[in-house]
């Protein structure tokens, strides 16, 4: 009699915990879009103006390789432009890592949902004399429907030395 009802209890246990965890799914990862990890990603392309990029620069790098390697004109920008528009509801922020050797150095940060098209609100970063990480919020940029191009700008009108940039993603939700 103790056997039957232990193996009715095991049994039941056994029936009723995978009831418990069907509702339970593991969290899904964040999806990330790499754009420059050593390269540029086949699906994007440098669209920059008033600005030298060397975009397989071996000379000071964050992590891996290459990084890119940009001497900006005053007001000059560093662009990426994807072939197909990205949709930002998949994604939270943009993320990069930045390098000024010679000092701080203002930059602003923003999209673009057409080639030529408006611009989102501009965000300012300062890069400085060591790597650091820089991540926006899509909603710094006033949540843009759609996503071109993405742009990194010299802030002052003055020309810059060069600045290192490096692992630029979009961070998935």
């Amino acid at each position: 009699m103790r056997y039957l009802s232990f193996l009715h209890r095991f049994l039941c246990f056994v029936i009723l915990l995978p009831l418990l965890f069907a509702g339970c799914q593991p969290a899904a990862p964040k999806v990330e879009k790499v754009i420059y990890d050593d390269v540029v990603a086949s699906d994007w392309e440098d669209w920059s103006w008033e600005t030298t990029a060397n975009l397989f620069s071996t000379s000071n790098t964050h992590n891996g390789d290459q990084a890119i390697e940009a001497y900006f004109n005053g007001w000059g920008g560093f662009s990426l432009r994807s072939s197909t528009p990205i949709d930002p509801t998949e994604y939270t922020a943009i993320t990069f890592w930045v390098f000024a050797p010679d000092g701080e150095q203002p930059l602003l940060v923003f999209t673009q949902e057409a080639d030529d098209g408006a611009e989102s609100m501009k965000v300012t970063v300062t890069a400085g004399p060591e790597w650091q990480g820089v991540t926006v919020s899509l909603a710094d940029f006033g949540s843009p429907a759609v996503i071109k191009r993405i742009n990194i700008q010299e802030g002052t009108g003055t020309p810059v030395s060069v600045v290192f940039i490096d692992d630029l993603k979009l961070v998935g939700k």
